[in-house]
């Protein structure tokens, strides 16, 4: 963002020095927002950004508007939805699949990074019917910046070097519910994934 020619950092929001808090933030007036908050904390941001700054680009960068209704949403993220009243209005923001879409886009959502990865292959592939949409295996890998910036035991460096370990497999993963939204949405075929990501590092220098 800093390097691009056309944009420049109005300010930016969080709990540590040099930030404002994130209730500052909404009084800020820019041409475009990027939400970077947990699911479930901001879609309510991001309804009040659209009702105080209704000409801004607000561009969510959790799961909360990534799916297609709110019965899906508490599915997959196991929580009733703070701003029902956004669910399908968001673009959502792979623009291989939805360019035409994005422009002049007021409400974005970014897409997952697994999601991002299994879509660009997928959705040319079965929208040519060249795979079967009814046995699909997606199996990925991440590295722990992937995680957050939670502090748990099984992210440290220690517990992660120069392993290779399967979590969330089969059907479990919060991406599916997107990956199969988007899918049925640009291709016209019901597909039930089995997604299984994989979490590895190697260790420094090698």
């Amino acid at each position: 963002m800093r390097r691009h020619p056309r944009a420049e950092v109005a300010f930016t929001t969080g709990r540590e020095t040099g930030h404002l808090a994130h209730e500052a933030g909404l009084d800020q007036v820019a041409d475009a927002y990027f939400l970077a908050m947990p699911h479930g904390i901001a879609a309510t941001y991001a309804s009040r950004l659209c009702e105080a700054r209704p000409e801004a680009v607000v561009i969510d960068l959790s799961g909360d508007l990534r799916l297609p209704t709110a019965e899906s949403y508490k599915q997959w993220y196991g929580q009733d939805h703070k701003a029902p009243h956004l669910i399908g209005r968001a673009v959502f923001g792979l623009c291989e699949a939805y360019r035409d879409r994005l422009r002049g886009a007021r409400l974005v959502s970014n897409p997952g990074c697994y999601a991002t990865s299994v879509l660009l292959p997928l959705v040319p592939l079965l929208r040519e019917g060249l795979i079967d949409p009814a046995d699909i295996v997606a199996d990925a890998k991440s590295g722990a910046t992937g995680a957050g910036r939670t502090l748990r035991e099984e992210l440290l460096f220690c517990e992660l070097a120069e392993d290779f370990s399967a979590y969330a497999p089969g059907r479990a993963h919060r991406h599916v519910g997107e990956i199969e939204a988007v899918l049925a949405e640009r291709t016209g075929k019901s597909v039930e994934l089995t997604f299984c990501p994989h979490l590895l590092r190697s260790s420094a220098g090698s």
